[in-house]
């Protein structure tokens, strides 16, 4: 089965997330797992505020070591 893959250079997931990983492999995106290492304990703000924030931080923090490669910062919070 060929899947369809938009980027010549391999996704860089941003996250330890076993789900997260288990979605791109199954819709067939080659990837680099690489944990950014960024602390969540900044809870000021609305859900959806905080979660894009450290999205966004864990992100940036792996971006600059992989420039040449998309990269997937992602996050999840009940309430």
């Amino acid at each position: 089965m060929s899947h369809w893959y938009p980027w010549k250079t391999p996704l860089v997931l941003a996250s330890l997330s076993p789900r997260r990983r288990s979605l791109l492999e199954g819709i067939g995106v080659t990837m680099i797992v690489r944990p950014s290492g960024v602390v969540e304990n900044d809870l000021h703000g609305a859900p959806g505020e905080v979660v894009e924030g450290w999205a966004l931080r864990k992100a940036s923090a792996v971006a600059s070591e992989y420039p040449e490669n998309p990269v997937l910062g992602a996050d999840t919070m009940v309430f």
